[in-house]
C-alpha cells in the first residue's frame, strides 16, 4: 500500500490497529476487517479510511478534554484533526465520483466505501445521510441481484447469489445496518418496495432449522425476521421515523445515487417529521383488511416463536457456553421486535401498561449488553448504532411506570456520545422531554390516555449543530383535551 505522507500513514495505522475493531458492530467480524484492509490499496477507500481515523482522533481528544460534559468544547488540536478529516473525505469522495462516472469502479468497491461513509456521517451527526447511504447500498444490491436467476433463494441482507462477486458477509453487513438505520431515512423506500421486502426470504423462514448450528446462523435468521417484520410495519404505515433534516443537506449528491434506479433511490430531504399516514387496527374497523393485518401479525409472531425454539436448542449445547454476550444481543433484538409487533399496530398507548414485565426484561438485557460492550471497548473510540439504544428508547417512550422509565433514561444517558448530535444524545433528550410533558398531565399519580405523547420527532440542523424536538400533545383545558404543538431546542 502506498500512502501520500507520514500523516496519512499515522492515521491509517490508527484505523487499522484500533478504530476498525470498534467503530461499529459489524466491524467486530474478522472477515470485515480483512475485506476492508485488502481494499485499502484503492485510493478512494484509503482516503476515506484516513478521514474516518482523523475524525476518530478528534473524538478521542474531545472525550479526554471533556470527560463528563456535553456539548464538547473544541480544542486547537481537535480542530486540526477535524479539518484534516474533511480534506481527506472530500478527496476520497471526489475520487469515487470520478471512478463511478468513468465506469472504472466496481459495485463491490462502491459498497465498501459506502460502509465507511456511513460511519463518517454518523460521527458527524448527519443521520439522514447515513440512512440514505444504507438505503442506496441496499438498492444497489437489489439492482445487481436482478442479473441472477437464483436471486430469490438469497434474500437481501441474508446471502449473496454470487459470493465470488459480492461476498455473503458484505451483503449481511448492509442488511444489518439497514435494520439499525430504519429511524434515520424516512423516504428510503416506496411503500410498494416495503411490501416487496416483506415477502423476501419466506421460503428461508419456512425451512428454518429446528436447531441453529452457531450464533452467526441464529443472528442471520433473526435479522431476516426483523427486516421482514419492520418492512411490513412500514408498508402499513404503523411505524414512523423520528428524525428529520433542516435545510438542504444535499442528500441527492451522494455518490451512490447514480447507481440505483429511480424507483429505489429516493432520499429524505424535507422537514416534515410527522408520519404521513399511520394506520392502526382501530382505524381499519372489523373489515377484511383488519382481519388480514391480524392474521399477518400472528404469522410473524409464530415465526419469531420458531426462531426462539431453534435458538434455545442451540444455547443448550455445551460447546456454545462462550458465546453468552452474543446470546444477550440476539435475545434483546428478539424481545424488542416481538413487543413492537404486539403493540404498535393497535394505536393504543394504554396497551403498553400490560407489558411492563416485558419492558423490564428488555432493560435487563440492554444493560447487560452495554456492560459486556464496555468491557471490550476502548473508551476513547466510538461505536455507531449502539445495540442497547433502540430498546431503551422504546421503553423510555412507552413505559409509564416511573422507576422503569427512569431506568431506561439512565441507560440512554450513559451510552457513549459523539462530538456531534449523536443518536444516543437525541434519543435520551426525546425521552426526557416526553416524560416532562406527560407528567404535567398526571392525574392521581397516573398518566391518562389523552396526556400520552403519540408521535415525537427531531429536526436536525447539522450546520447549526442543533436540533428541534417537536410533538403534538393533548393538554387538558376547561373545554376538554386540546391538541397543542410542543417544541424544544437541543444544542451541541
Amino acid at each position: 500500500m502506498v500512502v501520500d505522507n507520514a500523516d496519512d500513514y499515522r492515521y491509517f495505522t490508527l484505523f487499522r490497529d484500533q478504530l476498525l475493531f470498534e467503530m461499529t458492530q459489524f466491524a467486530q467480524s474478522d472477515e470485515f476487517r480483512t475485506i476492508i484492509l485488502q481494499a485499502s490499496d484503492i485510493p478512494s477507500i484509503r482516503h476515506t479510511m484516513i478521514a474516518l481515523a482523523a475524525l476518530g482522533k478528534t473524538h478521542s481528544i474531545l472525550l479526554e478534554v471533556n470527560p463528563k460534559s456535553h456539548p464538547y468544547v473544541e480544542t486547537p488540536e481537535s480542530k486540526e484533526h477535524r479539518e484534516y478529516s474533511v480534506r481527506q473525505y472530500a478527496k476520497g469522495l471526489t475520487m469515487m465520483k470520478h471512478a463511478i462516472a468513468t465506469g472504472t469502479q466496481d459495485l463491490r468497491t462502491t459498497l465498501l466505501t459506502c460502509l465507511l461513509i456511513i460511519c463518517i456521517e454518523c460521527l458527524h451527526g448527519n443521520f439522514t445521510m447515513a440512512g440514505a447511504q444504507v438505503s442506496n447500498g441496499m438498492a444497489l444490491l437489489r439492482d445487481w441481484r436482478k442479473d441472477y436467476p437464483n436471486a430469490d433463494l438469497h434474500p437481501l441482507g441474508f446471502s449473496s447469489p454470487a459470493p465470488h462477486v459480492i461476498e455473503d458477509s458484505l451483503v449481511q453487513m448492509l442488511g444489518g445496518l439497514e435494520i439499525s438505520s430504519y429511524p434515520f431515512d424516512d423516504k428510503a423506500l416506496h411503500q410498494k418496495l416495503h411490501q416487496r421486502a416483506t415477502e423476501e426470504g419466506l421460503h428461508i423462514i419456512r425451512n428454518m432449522p429446528k436447531r441453529f448450528q452457531s450464533t452467526d446462523e441464529s443472528r442471520l435468521y433473526l435479522e431476516l425476521l426483523v427486516r421482514r417484520s419492520k418492512h411490513w410495519l412500514f408498508s402499513l404505515g404503523s411505524c414512523f421515523k423520528p428524525l428529520g433534516v433542516v435545510g438542504d443537506e444535499a442528500l441527492d449528491s451522494t455518490p451512490l445515487a447514480s447507481f440505483a434506479s429511480d424507483d429505489q433511490a429516493t432520499f429524505f430531504n424535507d422537514a416534515d417529521i410527522y408520519p404521513s399516514t399511520i394506520y392502526h387496527l382501530s382505524d381499519l374497523g372489523d373489515n377484511s383488511r383488519s382481519s388480514m393485518v391480524k392474521t399477518r401479525q400472528a404469522l410473524f409472531l409464530e415465526d419469531f416463536d420458531r426462531w426462539k425454539a431453534s435458538f434455545d436448542a442451540l444455547i443448550g449445547k455445551p460447546s456454545a457456553t462462550k458465546a453468552s454476550s452474543r446470546w444477550k444481543e440476539q435475545l434483546l433484538a428478539f424481545k424488542s421486535c416481538v413487543l413492537l409487533l404486539k403493540t404498535i399496530i393497535t394505536g393504543d398507548e394504554m396497551i403498553y401498561d400490560d407489558y411492563t414485565e416485558d419492558m423490564i426484561e428488555i432493560l435487563d438485557l440492554a444493560e447487560a449488553v452495554l456492560k459486556d460492550y464496555q468491557k471490550r471497548r476502548n473508551g476513547s473510540t466510538f461505536t455507531i448504532f449502539q445495540r442497547s439504544a433502540g430498546p431503551a428508547h422504546f421503553v423510555g417512550l412507552h413505559c409509564r411506570v416511573d422507576t422503569v422509565r427512569r431506568r431506561a433514561l439512565d441507560l440512554l444517558e450513559s451510552l457513549p456520545k459523539t462530538p456531534a448530535l449523536s443518536d444516543t444524545l437525541l434519543m435520551g433528550e426525546v425521552v426526557k422531554w416526553v416524560i416532562e410533558l406527560e407528567e404535567k398531565g398526571m392525574v392521581d399519580g397516573q398518566i391518562p390516555d389523552y396526556a400520552r405523547v403519540r408521535n415525537a420527532g427531531v429536526l436536525v440542523d447539522i450546520s447549526g449543530k442543533e436540533a428541534t424536538m417537536v410533538c403534538r400533545h393533548l393538554v387538558l383545558t376547561q373545554a376538554g383535551p386540546v391538541e397543542k404543538e410542543e417544541k424544544k431546542m437541543i444544542s451541541c
